[in-house]
């Protein structure tokens, strides 16, 4: 068996079985927005997940300036903490999609208008790799419609400048793509050291 399918949920016990048995296969990872964050996989064996590649929904963060989520923040708080500022990050989401659903529903706020409003959201293609494309299919109450290919790096130094290392380098820079419309094949994976690392942990997905 040369493939894993690590198709969601998160442990350190896989990695360190495989380390322990001398069993380096590739490892493929479907993002779960806990799974995909850089310090989940810097918890990891390296060596072993040295192999791995995911697909994830997670938006590109590699600077604080170019995050929208984190742009809202400093706007409403020029001076404040970056401790601050990442626990309001990781909150954005959650307030955007509530906002969000407030203005769709119009004049007279209501659970059908909400659904109504949601749904009357234009298919798009987001061509921003910090942006996903948001949108709603019948019967359908999940959002972010978009994802991007990454591969880890152990060796890779920390953009932040700590003394931490890996990353997960994204393909493409991080260009996302709908459903049907991926590009290339998995020889784009680990064939890139200078692909941009993503630094993201779970911060205003939808941006």
């Amino acid at each position: 068996m040369t493939t894993i399918l690590w198709l969601g949920g998160y442990d350190v016990q896989h990695s360190l079985a495989a380390k322990n048995a001398g069993y380096y296969p590739e490892w493929f990872l479907a993002g779960d927005l806990v799974n995909d964050t850089i310090d989940n996989a810097r918890a990891q064996q390296q060596d072993v997940w040295r192999h791995t590649w995911m697909i994830t929904n997670l938006l590109r963060e590699d600077q604080t300036a170019a995050v929208p989520a984190r742009q809202a923040y400093r706007e409403a708080d020029p001076n404040g903490r970056v401790d601050d500022e990442d626990e309001a990050t990781t909150r954005y989401r959650a307030f955007f999609t509530l906002f969000k659903a407030i203005q769709v529903a119009g004049p007279h706020l209501s659970p059908a208008t909400v659904d109504q409003g949601h749904h009357a959201i234009p298919k798009s293609t987001s061509t921003n790799p910090y942006v996903a494309a948001c949108f709603y299919d019948a019967n359908d109450y999940t959002c972010v419609k978009d994802a991007h290919e990454s591969w880890w790096d152990p060796d890779a130094p920390d953009p932040y400048g700590t003394n931490s290392k890996g990353c997960y380098r994204m393909v493409r820079g991080g260009k996302r793509y709908l459903t049907g419309t991926w590009e290339g094949n998995d020889r784009d994976v680990f064939a890139n050291r200078n692909d941009i690392c993503n630094t993201a942990f779970i911060t205003g997905l939808i941006g």
